[in-house]
C-alpha cells in the first residue's frame, strides 16, 4: 500500500513539473543558477564515472546519488555532458538517459571528460569545462554556474577560474565552487604513479602547477568557496600528512584542530583538502571578509574488510554519503549568509553535531 502511493506521489510529481516548469527549484528565468558536477581521476577511462550517481532502472526517470537528491528536492536534471571528438556542443554531446525534463529548462548537470582528458593532466580537461560552460550558458541562458567538484575535479575548476592556463579563459559567471575530497596540496600518493602518466603526476605536491594556483594565482573575488574536508570513520584516521607541511604556513598549521591535522579520507589528506591552508585563499579573506568555509564530514568505511583492491574507499564514496549530501544542498542555496563571519563556525558546529549523532547511531 505504502509503495503504491509512493509511486502516485512521484507521477503526480513528475505530471505537474511538466505542466509547470517554473516552479522548479531556481528556475527563475531571469535569475537563473546551473549546477555543474563534475568527477576527479578516472583510472578506468573505459568506464562511465558515477560518482555523482546512478539511473534507478526500477524507476525509470529517477536517480540515486547526489543527482537524485537534488531531484527529490526540485531540481530538474538536464543529462551527462560527454565530449565528442574533443568538442563540447549542446544538445549534441547530451546524454539524456533517464531525464524526464526539457535539459533547455534544467538546473543540474554532469560533465564527464573524454577520454583524451582523462589520461592528460589537468589542461585537458580544463579546456572541456571552459567548453562546457560556454555551452551550458548560451543552452539554458542561464546566468550563474555552481561548480561542485569531486577529488582533482576540484583542481580543474580552480585552473580554470585562477586562469592557470594561457589558452583557456574564464568567463567570469561561475558564483560558486565547492569540493569535495580535493588534493588542494597534492596527493603523496602520486609519487607512486608514474606509470598512469601526468593525469596522477600532475597531482604531486611539489607540482608547478600545484604551486602556482595556491601561491601565484589569485582566487576569483565574486566566487564563495567552500572546501569539504572528508575524514574516514573507522578508517585512515591516523596519517600525519608531514608531506603537506612545507607548503603550509607554519602559523596556520599550528593552529589547526586535530581533526584538521590527522587522518583523511583514504585516499587524500585532510590537510591537503583544505582550500582555506592555502595563500591565495588567505589574501581571498583578507580582501572579500568572506571566509573559505571547510566543514569536515566524517564518512563511514563502505568496505571495512578490505578484501579486494576493488573495494570502495571513504574517497570515492563519499559523494553518496547523505551527510555530505546534506551539506552540499546547504551550500548550494541561494542565501549566501553562510558565507558571513559569524555563520563559519555556525556551520563548523552543525558539522560536529552531525559527527556525534552519526557516532551514536553507530554505538546503538
Amino acid at each position: 500500500m505504502i509503495e503504491i502511493l509512493i509511486n502516485n506521489i512521484k507521477c503526480l510529481t513528475l505530471f505537474v513539473l511538466l505542466l509547470f516548469p517554473s516552479i522548479v527549484v531556481g528556475n527563475d528565468t531571469n535569475q537563473k543558477n546551473i549546477i555543474l558536477l563534475i568527477h576527479g581521476i578516472k583510472l578506468n577511462i573505459n568506464q562511465p564515472n558515477r560518482v555523482w550517481g546512478n539511473c534507478n532502472k526500477n524507476e525509470k526517470y529517477y536517480w540515486n546519488g547526489m543527482v537524485g537528491y537534488l531531484q527529490n528536492r526540485g531540481y530538474a536534471f538536464g543529462g551527462i555532458i560527454k565530449s565528442k571528438r574533443g568538442n563540447i556542443r549542446l544538445p549534441d554531446c547530451l546524454d539524456k538517459t533517464c531525464c524526464y525534463y526539457n535539459p533547455v529548462d534544467a538546473n543540474v548537470f554532469v560533465l564527464e571528460f573524454s577520454k583524451a582528458a582523462s589520461t592528460d593532466g589537468l589542461a585537458f580537461k580544463c579546456l572541456e569545462l571552459s567548453e562546457c560552460i560556454k555551452e551550458l550558458l548560451y543552452f539554458t541562458n542561464c546566468k550563474s554556474i555552481s561548480i561542485v567538484a569531486h577529488s582533482a575535479g576540484g583542481l580543474v575548476a580552480r585552473a580554470y577560474v585562477q586562469k592557470a592556463l594561457p589558452s583557456v579563459d574564464y568567463c567570469g559567471h561561475v558564483n560558486k565552487l565547492i569540493t569535495v575530497g580535493t588534493p588542494h596540496f597534492g596527493s603523496a600518493y602520486a609519487k607512486f604513479g608514474d606509470l598512469l602518466g601526468t593525469r596522477v603526476t600532475s597531482l604531486k605536491p611539489n607540482a608547478s602547477i600545484i604551486n602556482d594556483l595556491n601561491n601565484t594565482l589569485t582566487l576569483p573575488q565574486n566566487i564563495l568557496y567552500a572546501s569539504i574536508i572528508i575524514r574516514g570513520f573507522a578508517a585512515d584516521v591516523r596519517g600525519s600528512g608531514y608531506s603537506y607541511d612545507p607548503y603550509i604556513d607554519p602559523t596556520k598549521l599550528s593552529n589547526l584542530p586535530i581533526d584538521f591535522k590527522y587522518g583523511g579520507d583514504q585516499g587524500v589528506h585532510v590537510k591537503s583538502q583544505n582550500l582555506a591552508l592555502a595563500k591565495c585563499a588567505q589574501l581571498y579573506e583578507k580582501l572579500t571578509q568572506r571566509p573559505i568555509l571547510n566543514p569536515i564530514i566524517r564518512v563511514t568505511d563502505p568496505s571495512p574488510k578490505d578484501t579486494s583492491l576493488n573495494d570502495e574507499q571513504v574517497h570515492t564514496f563519499a559523494p553518496n554519503s547523505p551527510n555530505v549530501q546534506k551539506k552540499l544542498y546547504l551550500l548550494l542555496q541561494e542565501n549566501n549568509a553562510l558565507w558571513k563571519k559569524k555563520q563559519k563556525n555556525q556551520l563548523e558546529k552543525q558539522v560536529e553535531n552531525d559527527i556525534i549523532n552519526n557516532v551514536y547511531k553507530k554505538r546503538n
